[in-house]
């Protein structure tokens, strides 16, 4: 049979094949295949600089590039075989870690965010060039993909990442070895870190986090749907300490349909809980409510499998109130306390503000505001964005667990309270402490005021009905 190109006479110069199929002929300024050639250029230039660390004697720099050469053509792969890139660790770190490490520097590294000159020698000055050809690369490929394939977008930044990550190893070497930066250009940088860091706190920025729907499970649901005894397998921590994603999916089923590939975070809880966006929740044909974590009055029902084994969640399933986790310390710095609500503004692409953000305070939460899918699609989120606090909200404090989350797992501390006392005072807490226990349940309805709250902090108690 005679192709399309051969009955034109052979395939044009100016086109070329998108997909392998002489049906998928594009020019060749098509955005894709101008991709391709950048995602090529990078490859090339990657090797110019394992030459280059080569000649400087840095054989364990070049051993290290290659691990980014490979990366790329993973890339590449997956862009021209249009199939999911997973990502898997680079240069030794998970995608979370390489963010936070090319992020802050001083903390990993013991030096400031650097300003690359011609002092700090060839190697140096041939890795920077790579890490803009990797930036490059990144927004070309987010004018190609806009909010689609935002992995291969995600898996752009974090090379571009370790790039830097790899310049400043070698410059904490070099600052261990010989002054590259004269007193006066130290004295400057630090200067302007500590003046930015300054006008950030000012502002009170809060890191924003984009929250996958997700279940957690109690410890008999665990059983019912992987066996006997069975305990759930860590995969990787969260940014909230004692949390972490499990290797174990589960299906959501509803209604009107189901969902798959579901996450399972850990620990396990007191009571099984999922946490949905609202289109999730349409596609289920479900109608959860909007509440805080740990809050299921009123939730909605919905089946869990694992292969044929399933669960019936009754009253487990909420849309996430939006939320930020913060220290005492930090709730100190802004002015707010735990349950109060606050007014987050999100100056993005499309800029947006979330008016009643719950404020969750804990000394075990690390600062960060948690948004669901829809919301970070509502604000065309980006990674690495934040959010400024503009105000808080008066008004009654929203209703939440008074528990930390790591802290849901009853033990042989706990101690139930069947107090006909209706509000717990400063003067009972402090009563019930006495009984040596760290963590006490009350019945649901009972009122515990600030200052008892306070008492049961002060003995690093859990509370919580």
């Amino acid at each position: 049979m005679t192709s399309i190109a051969e009955a034109a006479g052979g395939k044009p110069e100016h086109l070329t094949h998108l997909y392998g199929s002489e049906l998928g002929l594009v020019s060749k300024s098509h955005p894709r295949i101008e991709l391709r050639g950048k995602l090529d250029s990078l490859q090339a230039k990657i090797i110019e600089v394992q030459l280059i660390a080569c000649k400087n004697g840095k054989d364990e720099i070049a051993k290290e590039l290659n691990e980014l050469l490979e990366f790329a053509r993973r890339i590449l792969a997956c862009e021209v075989k249009d199939v999911p890139f997973e990502f898997e660790l680079l240069i030794g770190l998970t995608a979370d870690e390489l963010r936070a490490k090319s992020h802050n520097p001083r903390k990993y590294f013991g030096i400031g965010h650097i300003m690359p000159s011609y002092h700090m020698g060839e190697l140096v000055a041939a890795l920077n060039t790579l890490r803009t050809y990797a930036r490059e690369v990144e927004l070309c490929a987010v004018r190609v993909f806009g909010e689609q394939k935002t992995d291969i977008i995600r898996a752009l930044n974090r090379l571009s990442s370790a790039v830097y990550i790899i310049i400043c190893r070698v410059v904490a070497g070099d600052v261990n070895e010989v002054n590259v930066i004269d007193e006066k250009q130290v004295r400057e940088i630090v200067a302007k870190v500590l003046a930015r860091e300054k006008a950030e706190d000012a502002k009170h920025l809060v890191p924003i986090e984009v929250s996958a729907r997700h279940v957690h499970l109690c410890k008999e649901d665990v059983q019912r749907l992987f066996g006997a005894d069975y305990e759930l397998t860590p995969d990787r921590p969260l940014s909230q300490p004692g949390q972490y994603l499990c290797k174990e999916r589960v299906k959501l089923v509803g209604p009107k349909s189901e969902i798959a590939n579901v996450a399972i975070l850990g620990p396990v809880r007191n009571k099984t809980q999922g946490e949905i966006s609202a289109t999730d929740a349409r596609i289920l044909g479900i109608s959860p409510p909007l509440r805080m974590s740990g809050n299921l009055s009123g939730a909605a029902d919905i089946l869990i499998m694992a292969g044929s084994q399933y669960v019936e969640a009754c009253q487990s399933v909420i849309i996430a109130q939006s939320h930020i986790h913060m220290n005492v310390a930090d709730a100190k710095r802004i002015g707010v306390s735990d349950g109060q609500c606050v007014k987050v503004s999100l100056n993005g692409p499309r800029p947006i503000t979330f008016e009643r953000v719950a404020v969750r305070v804990s000394d075990d939460f690390v600062y960060s505001m948690h948004i669901d899918f829809d919301e970070a699609n509502a604000a065309l989120f980006t990674e690495g964005m934040q959010g400024e606090i503009i105000s808080v909200c008066h008004g009654a404090p929203v209703p939440m667990p008074l528990s930390p989350q790591n802290k849901d797992v009853q033990t042989q501390d706990s101690q139930m309270f069947d107090s006909q006392e209706k509000i717990i005072t400063e003067a009972i807490a402090k009563d019930i402490c006495k009984s040596g226990k760290r963590h006490f349940s009350f019945p649901k309805g009972t009122i515990i005021t600030p200052l008892a709250k306070d008492v049961f902090n002060s003995v690093k108690a859990g509370y919580g009905q």
